[in-house]
């Protein structure tokens, strides 16, 4: 569209065209600072949005330290823990699988 328009100027006329020129790209205006306000308000959003995260990662835990065998419950298997235990119950449960379809 561009063209045609740059195209349909007669000799001799100028490279505008409605109050700006074609030849030179429009500059942006540098980015504003967003107000305290504003940057309170988002840092608030993200701290929210975190806690949600958190939150459900930590159930999620929570869920799975109840469905793999513990060795007592007077001590809360940490995150860590609780993957290695997982992945060692899920390890045994495929070895047994295993070894019963072979028979």
């Amino acid at each position: 569209m561009q063209t045609a328009v740059a195209d349909s100027r007669s000799e001799g006329q100028e490279c505008c065209w409605n109050g700006w020129d074609w030849g030179e790209p429009r500059r942006r205006a540098p980015p504003r600072q967003p107000s305290p306000t504003v940057l309170r308000r988002r840092r608030l959003a993200a701290n929210a949005r975190e806690r949600r995260r958190m939150n459900g990662l930590n159930e999620a835990f929570d869920r799975l330290r109840e469905v793999i065998p513990s060795i007592g419950q007077d001590h809360k298997l940490s995150k860590f823990e609780t993957l290695q235990m997982a992945q060692s119950y899920i390890a045994a449960l495929s070895e047994l699988l295993e070894r019963s379809g072979a028979r």
